[in-house]
């Protein structure tokens, strides 16, 4: 018996060290996929869901950015189309290319925080190593742009009790997503995120893609220019998250 424990121990240590190292800094994926993450949930975390849907209107919105070559070409689909979307970035890839998010809020989308170096488990973490990863990420993105997020969405989407009270404290509002296309992970292709997205849309959907993902070619580009017009010929209005949120906490 002391044997198959000693086992099962080394194989989760194990896991969770290969987890570790995959999910660094900069990771280009999501962390694990919290249970029913929907929608915009306020920072005092008593508000949770969709609001303010009385429109089409929808949100895109981007993780783990900023990417040297798929961020740029996500911006220049959303110029195409006059479209704006909310791009959530790790601090560390902010300051490797830190003219993308310059360009990110120059051309009016919303740039939001997710972390400085997109810890998978992130709500393990204690609270001066959470300030610490919000904070750096913080600074990182008014260092290159002037300009200070007010939304933040945590690696994977989970959550904590000290979470929620350190994004408070920090005014933030936790944004999660209605719709995940799953498009960071390897498996999935340009078909399967149509599919997602159209089997889900709604009004006031937040759509969860990735604009750094390790693979040779994005199926977020791909996809993008299939679903946008699409969703605009269906008389969906592209917004920032931020206009998704509730008025009041």
């Amino acid at each position: 018996m002391l044997k198959k424990i000693t086992a099962f121990t080394l194989f989760v240590l194990i896991t969770f060290s290969l987890t570790q190292s995959i999910y660094s800094a900069a990771s280009e994926t999501e962390c694990s996929v919290p249970v029913s993450p929907y929608g915009v949930t306020a920072a005092s975390g008593q508000r949770e869901g969709i609001v303010n849907d009385r429109q089409k209107r929808i949100a895109l919105t981007f993780d783990d950015g900023p990417h040297s070559k798929y961020t740029a070409e996500i911006l220049d689909i959303l110029k195409e189309y006059h479209v704006h979307a909310t791009f959530f970035v790790v601090g560390s890839n902010v300051r490797a290319y830190p003219e993308l998010v310059v360009r990110e809020i120059s051309e009016g989308h919303e740039v939001g925080n997710h972390t400085d170096t997109h810890p998978c488990a992130v709500n393990k973490l204690n609270k001066s190593s959470l300030l610490k990863e919000l904070t750096d990420a913080e600074n990182a993105i008014y260092e290159v742009s002037d300009y200070r997020p007010h939304l933040f969405r945590p690696p994977g989407g989970l959550r904590s009790n000290l979470i929620t009270e350190l994004a408070d404290e920090m005014d933030y509002s936790i944004v999660l997503w209605s719709i995940d296309t799953l498009d960071w992970s390897k498996n999935t292709d340009v078909n399967y995120v149509l599919k997602t997205v159209r089997k889900n849309i709604k009004d006031g959907a937040i759509i969860l893609c990735h604009d750094y993902v390790v693979r040779n070619k994005s199926v977020t580009v791909e996809a993008l220019k299939i679903l946008i017009p699409e969703l605009i010929s269906q008389g969906y209005e592209f917004v920032l998250a931020s206009e998704l949120i509730p008025e009041s906490k």
